[in-house]
């Protein structure tokens, strides 16, 4: 059944504080193409994360997500929270500096097909990656990270490091940082009971290939029954390097200390703290035990009818 209303959730200080001024320019054609539509504006991620909470207790309704990946993720969240996933929808109008997801689902980088997915009303089941701490549990429809990747994320949303630098530069300037302080994590990982040691460099798991434009998890796709994983064990620096140039082009190969494996269960225990995020979300700066769980078809999504597999 096609919802009868949509609800936008829209993050103005997204696109480098951009949006705030270009959805004034746009949402008009929203309201004049859909049946019936709401436009909330919320001040944090948490406030964005009620609302929707809120909101997903209509029934036959579409919540869409306009910004990034951290706009996408709260809805997601909020849906998930009330556990409404089987009586709504969401959607997604991509206006971050990356649009992992969008791109990942076959929606291009501009309102007009955002628009035409959701007048198409064609619905597909996405998975969800579930992230356990000792913090509580998190929601990732693109990628959960621990390791150098969510270590490099917390210089940007946290630490606000390299403020004055925008979009993408900055996000490969803040990884050279990382880098030159980067250690590898002694820990033990269970991945649906096979065990691996050693000193843990990246490992993401979820339902997409790319994080931060990086093509870090190519067997990715929002369709799949498991997760999509990638290990990294043991790599030094020289390594690392080339891994971000690998993965920004092609994708990252197999070799000794790099592996993907697909899994439903993975857990993480570690004798120094992790840190980890979903969907560039920091959501734990110091977890020694991490679990990682898989809901495959978990949130009816409108993606681009071409794009479902």
């Amino acid at each position: 059944m096609n919802p009868k209303k949509f609800i936008f959730f829209i993050n103005p200080v997204a696109r480098d504080g951009k949006l705030g001024r270009q959805w004034q320019k746009v949402e008009h054609h929203f309201v004049d193409e859909l049946p019936e539509t709401e436009f909330l504006m919320p001040t944090s991620a948490a406030q964005c994360r009620e609302k929707v909470a809120d909101a997903a207790r209509e029934d036959n309704v579409c919540l869409v997500a306009v910004g990034g990946e951290g706009t996408m993720n709260a809805v997601a969240n909020g849906i998930l929270d009330v556990r409404r996933e089987g009586h709504v929808c969401m959607g997604l109008v991509p206006f971050g500096n990356v649009n992992d997801y969008a791109m990942n689902i076959g929606m291009h980088r501009n309102w007009q097909h955002a628009l035409a997915a959701l007048k198409a009303c064609h619905i597909a089941q996405v998975g969800v990656t579930e992230l356990v701490t000792l913090k509580g549990s998190f929601y990732s429809l693109n990628l959960a990270d621990v390791g150098f990747g969510a270590a490099t994320a917390k210089q940007h949303s946290v630490d606000r490091q390299l403020s004055w630098l925008k979009g993408q530069f900055k996000y490969n300037m803040l990884a050279l940082k990382m880098l030159l302080k980067w250690h590898n994590i002694p820990c033990r990982i269970d991945i649906d009971g096979e065990i691996v040691t050693g000193e843990l460099s990246i490992l993401l798991a979820g339902f997409s290939p790319t994080l931060g434009a990086f093509k870090l998890v190519p067997h990715g796709t929002p369709y799949l029954k498991e997760m999509a994983i990638t290990v990294g064990i043991n790599l030094k620096k020289l390594e690392m390097v080339n891994l971000m140039q690998q993965s920004k082009h092609r994708g990252i190969k197999e070799d000794e200390h790099i592996f993907y494996r697909s899994g439903k269960h993975v857990l993480i225990e570690t004798e120094s703290p992790l840190v980890c995020e979903v969907d560039g979300e920091i959501v734990d700066t110091a977890a020694y035990k991490v679990e990682l769980i898989a809901h495959p078809g978990r949130i009816r999504f409108l993606v681009p009818e071409e794009k479902e597999n």
